[in-house]
């Protein structure tokens, strides 16, 4: 069997890994591709299953110095201009990676939000009510009141990441806030 470095979809490719990938899709004769593995096994995992062999077999790696009508300068300039490529695709994936950490930072944040203010609502019931949370034989009720105090002594450093929590519970609970930073000078 010859040796297969053009065709990144067929048995026994050994040629580079990344560089221009041709026929990989229908409205461009090519792209720049940072991992023809990564690309054969998106087309196996996403595509219909009556595409697959086709999409693999056409697949075919583009080497611009050995395109004949093609100066040497023009290759130059592709592979150059494939390497800026996936330099910017790598800092996407980089950023992209950071916007999914930031996005459950948020969610997780957003869950303890969720719990602080109903345990804040709660203490201030007990307070209406007459009753007093160590009374309550039910722990959870108090351990919610101990994160939102924590989340209130930390908002008093930064209260912009808590302006929410401080607008709907602090004032609900019905607390100066002539002490917070956030909070206007005058009365």
């Amino acid at each position: 069997m010859d040796e297969n470095t053009l065709f990144p979809g067929r048995d026994n490719y050994t040629g580079p890994d990344s560089g221009a990938l041709g026929l990989c899709h229908h409205n461009y004769l090519f792209e720049p591709s940072h991992s023809f593995a990564e690309r054969v096994e998106a087309i196996r995992n996403t595509k219909p299953k009556n595409e697959i062999a086709t999409r693999l077999h056409n697949l075919i790696y583009l080497d611009f110095a050995m395109i004949p009508g093609i100066s040497q300068e023009a290759g130059a300039r592709l592979e150059e201009a494939a390497a800026r490529w996936q330099e910017a695709d790598a800092r996407w994936q980089e950023a992209a990676a950071r916007l999914e950490e930031a996005d459950a930072r948020l969610a997780a944040a957003l869950a303890l939000r969720s719990l602080a203010a109903d345990a804040a609502k709660r203490a201030v019931w007990y307070q209406l009510h007459g009753n007093s949370l160590s009374m309550d034989r039910r722990s959870v009720p108090k351990l919610l009141m101990d994160a939102a105090d924590k989340l209130e002594s930390r908002a008093l450093g930064a209260p912009w990441e808590f302006e929410s929590i401080l607008d709907s519970v602090v004032d609900y609970a019905g607390i100066d806030r002539s002490q917070y930073a956030d909070s206007p000078s005058d009365p």
